[in-house]
């Protein structure tokens, strides 16, 4: 008797004790299914935040690409009447120019005149006035290459403002780049863009600066002189440039 109560009572011990386990074991499986869904929900609380981040910067972005378009259409339309005009320019001072050849040069003239924001006739003019749109020219004394008449040292420094290197690029190179008539006139607008910004939009002082360099325009007005005036430009040829240009 006295053993099988030793036995029953050891097996009551077993009992309890594998109820209480299974209680702690239940115990520590909630918490830690629990702990995961708190970790889980958090986890995608962060992922909404940062998709909301990520679509709000993107929308952003979007309505800001928009504003450009918009003001880049706008600019455009107010340019477009000039079409005649650029057309004619190029027509009176180009030799051999078929009707396709005037039109892809007008539009390479408007594409990057609209890019940079400057008037495409005033494009046409010096195009007209430093070569006749002779794209191949290359100046046997100073060195300035194609219809927009670029110096190479000025070139690389367009390159450089516009995220290019062409630093490592020799002369010669320039030179085959810049004959291209599309790349002559990206960079040549381009660097028309930056005269007007130093002018403060004036553009016959932009004029000056393209035809006989900031540093020269600059030093005549430390000088007191009035470079939006033709008749004080001290350089002759830059006063005539200046005349018919703008």
């Amino acid at each position: 008797m006295g053993d099988l109560r030793i036995v029953f009572g050891g097996l009551l011990i077993f009992a309890i004790v594998m109820t209480v386990a299974g209680v702690i074991d239940n115990y520590y499986e909630r918490t830690t299914s629990t702990e995961h869904l708190e970790e889980k929900l958090e986890h995608e609380r962060q992922l909404r935040e940062q998709t909301e981040d990520v679509n709000k910067q993107l929308l952003e972005h979007i309505e800001n690409m928009q504003e450009q378009i918009d003001d880049l259409q706008e600019f455009k339309d107010e340019f477009n009447y000039l079409r005649e005009d650029v057309e004619y320019v190029i027509w009176s001072n180009s030799v051999n120019y078929t009707e396709d050849d005037i039109e892809l040069v007008a539009d390479w003239i408007f594409e990057y005149s609209i890019q940079n924001r400057i008037d495409p006739l005033w494009v046409a003019r010096v195009v007209a006035q430093e070569s006749n749109f002779r794209w191949r020219l290359v100046n046997p004394s100073s060195g300035a290459i194609g219809g927009m008449q670029i110096m190479p040292n000025t070139a690389r420094h367009i390159a450089s403002m516009k995220g290019m290197d062409w630093w490592h690029k020799s002369d010669r190179e320039i030179v085959e780049l810049l004959q291209d008539p599309e790349t002559n006139i990206k960079f040549g607008t381009y660097y028309m863009s930056w005269c007007l910004e130093q002018a403060d939009g004036n553009h016959r002082i932009a004029s000056a600066m393209y035809n006989a360099g900031i540093g020269n325009v600059q030093r005549w007005q430390a000088q007191g002189i009035d470079v939006s005036n033709p008749e004080e430009i001290p350089y002759e040829e830059t006063a005539n440039y200046v005349s018919n240009v703008s």
